[in-house]
């Protein structure tokens, strides 16, 4: 399943989406609360102050679960 969230510029998640929720209700709502809780390193470059969106793919399995984040392109 798949997660967008908005970043803003200090790092801090600001929203959160279900983009792909997957077939469990449970499992989307845990990684809605997970990616409200991820921080990212603040921007680097021309326009430190923009926000950010990125994609995070969460794959969970019996004994642990994956994370994967992409960057969206804008």
């Amino acid at each position: 399943m798949r997660v967008r969230v908005d970043v803003d510029s200090s790092g801090k998640v600001k929203s959160a989406k279900l983009v792909s929720p997957g077939p469990s209700k449970y499992f989307a709502g845990l990684a809605l609360k997970a990616a409200h809780q991820w921080e990212f390193s603040p921007p680097e470059g021309p326009d430190p102050n923009r926000s950010r969106t990125w994609i995070l793919r969460f794959q969970f399995g019996r004994a642990s679960t994956q994370v994967t984040p992409i960057r969206e392109r804008a």
